[in-house]
């Protein structure tokens, strides 16, 4: 009986030790993934052409008819040039304030290119 016990004992030790390192291991593979990917949007950013956004908020009014009107104006013109992925995230905020500030109103967000920096 007690060798069965140490049996037991020395195999479950093996098995914990095992799944130690195969977890330690399976975490280093998905970090090496994730900087691999990191590492593949940042040449793809390198290489994504730049521009000088213009962003504007505009604001649709209707009535219970259906008809209506818009108007909007100018909030913002990026400083610096940005890629089109990092043009959309700026064109969110600003929705999400707006729709914060506004929220009865069917509120957007228009972006126009100003300028190509590259």
């Amino acid at each position: 009986m007690k060798n069965l016990i140490m049996t037991g004992f020395i195999v479950l030790c093996s098995i914990t030790s095992f799944a130690g390192n195969g977890e330690a291991e399976i975490n280093q593979m998905n970090i090496s993934n994730i900087e691999n990917s990191i590492n593949d949007i940042q040449v793809l950013n390198d290489n994504e052409p730049t521009y000088i956004y213009k962003f504007s908020v505009w604001f649709y009014i209707t009535d219970e008819s259906g008809t209506g009107t818009d108007y909007g104006h100018e909030i913002a013109i990026s400083e610096n040039c940005i890629t089109e992925a990092e043009m959309e995230i700026m064109r969110n905020l600003y929705l999400q304030i707006y729709q914060l500030q506004y929220p009865n109103d069917n509120v957007g967000i228009m972006v126009h290119e100003e300028e190509q920096c590259n």
